[in-house]
């Protein structure tokens, strides 16, 4: 019988920004450090994506995946959507409701993972400084919801296969007009 990796908790963001009119999605290079860890997903685009640590948020999580993984020590979103809203029942609970994009599982190769993905709004100017991350990411390309959903459709095997589905969720959303942004940067 073969050993079957944990599966983690990760927090995944995917960073949009608007120049103009235009909705822009970024992705960023997949850089695998660890071969045994992730086999399969070197050198292919994918989101910002962290493990959530014991007793961390998610979105603290996503925040700090951010500032890690490109570099921006001071990063702050200008909008996370489907951020919490917090609730109780007036007994002493609390409780967030997180309404993210989507949630992702994987249970096989490469790794175990589950988590929300939410659309991080980046202020129109902000870049990546993969010269003070952690190295887990190496470029970043910004995309039209148009080009992605054809890269999506046409070269799938160049996407991190993890954040792949939720890339077409909202790339698809965006050209449907089914995705609202109640929000601009």
């Amino acid at each position: 019988m073969m050993h079957q990796k944990p599966w983690k908790l990760v927090a995944i963001g995917i960073p949009v920004r608007f120049n103009g009119l235009e909705i822009e999605i970024m992705t960023q290079l997949r850089l695998v450090r660890n071969q045994d860890y992730d086999p399969i997903s070197d050198r292919t685009w994918e989101a910002i994506g962290e493990t959530v640590k014991e007793g961390e948020s998610v979105l603290d999580a996503l925040i700090r995946g951010f500032r890690e993984e490109c570099g921006d020590e001071q990063f702050m979103p200008v909008d996370i959507l489907g951020a919490p809203t917090d609730w109780s029942t007036g007994k002493g609970d609390h409780e967030h409701l997180y309404t993210p994009l989507c949630f992702l599982q994987n249970l096989a190769a490469p790794q175990p993972w589950a988590g929300p993905c939410h659309v991080v709004t980046v202020p129109h100017w902000w870049e990546p400084d993969y010269s003070k991350s952690d190295g887990e990411a190496g470029d970043h390309c910004w995309w039209s919801a148009e080009h992605l959903k054809h890269e999506l459709d046409h070269r799938r095997e160049t996407f991190h296969c993890f954040h792949y589905p939720a890339f077409w969720v909202l790339s698809d959303g965006i050209l449907q007009k089914t995705f609202p942004f109640p929000f601009r940067a």
